[in-house]
C-alpha cells in the first residue's frame, strides 16, 4: 500500500520491507512481488507510515524511492512474502491482478506457505472473486483465514481521512484485524461471505469510468456549443452531478497531471473484471462496454499511462476539439 496512487506495475525480484524489532504478535504484512498495485504516493506514505505501521511487518516490491522512504521510516528488509507471513499473525496485500495475487500467495515462497494457524490475511486487491476464494481455500487449509477488504478512495480521500473499506469473509476474522484496518481508514462495511467485497469493489469501480466518460462528454458538448471549457468545468463541478470523484478528477480535462491517480491500463483491468462478472451473472453492462472501448482508443493514442480522465482526449479528438493540456512526465 505504498508508492504512487497510480496503480503502477512493478516487475522485479528485489527485497521485501519489514520493520526493525517489530513485535511479531502484532505485525502486519503489506504488498509483495512481482506486481504491486500501489496506493499512497511517497509524501502520503511519509505522513501516515509511523501511525499505520507501528509494530508492523511489511513486504513490498516498489520503486527505489519507496524502498528508501520505507527504510527512512524505520523498516528493514525481509526476503519473501513467506518470511513475512511466518513472522506475523496478520498479513495485508494489495496487488495489481489475478496473476500477481497468485504470484505472492502461492508457491514455496508465497504468503500461504508461511501462514500460521489462526492468522488472518487481509487481501485488498481488485481481482476476480474466484481467485480471492481460491486463496481463501488455500489459507483455510493452513488453519488461517482470508478476508477480502478492498478500499474505495484515492490519495485525496486518504489525506482527508475518508478512505473506506468493504469487507467479505468471516466476521470473527474481521474483528481480529479491525484495529489495523481502522489505522488506515475510518469506515468498514462487512458485505457478506468471502469474495463479495471484491465483487462490490468491481461494481464500484465501473462507476468511476462511466461517470468520468459522461463528464467528458458534457464538457465537450458545452465547449462545442460555444462555452469556454474552463467555464463548463466550473459549472459542472458546482452542479448536482459533482460526485466526490468527479470533483477531484474533473479538473484533469483542463490539465492532465504527469502522475496518474489511476491510469487507463488499470481502469481497463477493472472494467474487464466487471464485464466478465456481468457475462457470468447475466447482467448486461452496455455503458461499461462502451467505456471500455473508448479506453482502448485512449491506449491506441498512446495515452495509456495517463489518468483515465484522459478519455476526454478521445472525445475531444472525435469532436474536433483540442486535447487536454499535459504536464511534463
Amino acid at each position: 500500500m505504498l508508492g504512487s496512487l497510480v496503480a503502477k506495475t512493478i516487475e522485479s525480484s528485489g527485497p521485501q520491507l519489514a520493520p526493525r524489532d517489530a513485535p511479531v504478535s502484532e505485525a502486519t504484512a503489506i504488498g509483495g512481488p512481482p506486481l504491486v498495485e500501489t496506493f499512497f504516493n511517497a509524501k502520503v506514505m511519509l505522513k501516515y507510515l509511523p501511525d499505520i505501521l507501528s509494530g508492523v511487518v511489511v513486504t513490498i516490491e516498489l520503486a527505489l524511492l519507496v524502498v528508501v522512504t520505507g527504510i527512512a521510516a524505520g523498516l528493514t528488509l525481509a526476503k519473501s512474502p513467506r518470511a513475512v507471513a511466518e513472522a506475523t499473525d496478520t498479513v495485508f496485500s494489495m496487488v495489481t491482478d489475478n496473476a500477481a495475487l497468485r504470484a505472492i500467495g502461492l508457491g514455496p515462497d508465497g504468503v500461504i506457505a508461511g501462514l500460521r494457524p489462526g492468522a488472518v490475511w487481509v487481501e485488498m486487491s481488485t481481482v476476480s472473486p474466484a481467485v480471492t476464494r481460491e486463496m481463501g481455500q488455500a489459507a483455510a487449509a493452513r488453519g488461517a483465514a482470508l478476508i477480502d477488504a478492498p478500499v474505495s478512495g484515492s490519495a485525496v480521500t486518504v489525506e482527508a481521512g475518508q478512505l473506506s473499506f468493504m469487507v467479505g469473509g468471516d466476521p470473527a476474522a474481521l474483528e481480529r484485524v479491525r484495529p489495523h484496518i481502522l489505522a488506515i481508514g475510518p469506515t468498514i462495511t462487512h458485505v457478506g461471505e468471502l469474495g463479495l467485497a471484491v465483487a462490490m469493489k468491481i461494481a464500484t469501480n465501473l462507476n468511476l469510468a462511466v461517470q468520468m466518460l459522461a463528464f467528458c462528454e458534457a464538457v465537450a458538448l458545452a465547449e462545442k456549443a460555444g462555452i469556454e471549457r474552463e467555464r463548463a468545468v466550473e459549472v459542472l463541478l458546482k452542479s448536482v452531478i459533482a460526485s466526490p470523484m468527479v470533483k477531484y478528477r474533473g479538473p484533469f480535462v483542463l490539465g492532465m497531471p504527469a502522475e496518474a491517480l489511476f491510469n487507463v491500463d488499470m481502469i481497463q483491468k477493472d472494467l474487464g473484471l466487471a464485464l466478465e462478472m456481468g457475462k457470468a451473472l447475466g447482467v448486461p453492462l452496455p455503458s461499461v462496454a462502451l467505456t471500455d472501448e473508448l479506453m482502448t482508443a485512449a491506449r491506441g493514442l498512446d495515452l495509456g499511462g495517463y489518468d483515465f480522465a484522459v478519455v476526454f482526449d478521445v472525445i475531444a479528438r472525435m469532436s474536433g476539439l483540442r486535447p487536454s493540456v499535459k504536464s511534463p512526465r
